[in-house]
């Protein structure tokens, strides 16, 4: 496995992009069209959240 990552949905495909407005421009492209609804949802690489989850900044903490 090359990388793990989190994202929350139910995707039925998963295109990886090298940033959310290559992603976007796609999604509008193929949007603009009307044959397909899109869901577009940036996932984080699972240690950037585990890390993230540990430090002082979480939800609720001061």
């Amino acid at each position: 496995m090359d990388t793990s990552r989190v994202c929350r949905g139910r995707p039925t495909s998963i295109i990886d992009a090298p940033d959310n407005e290559t992603i976007a421009h796609l999604s509008v492209d193929l949007g603009s069209r009307g044959t397909v609804n899109i869901m577009t949802l940036p996932a984080i690489p699972t240690a950037q959240l585990r890390e993230r989850l540990k430090g002082p900044k979480q939800m609720g903490r001061s």
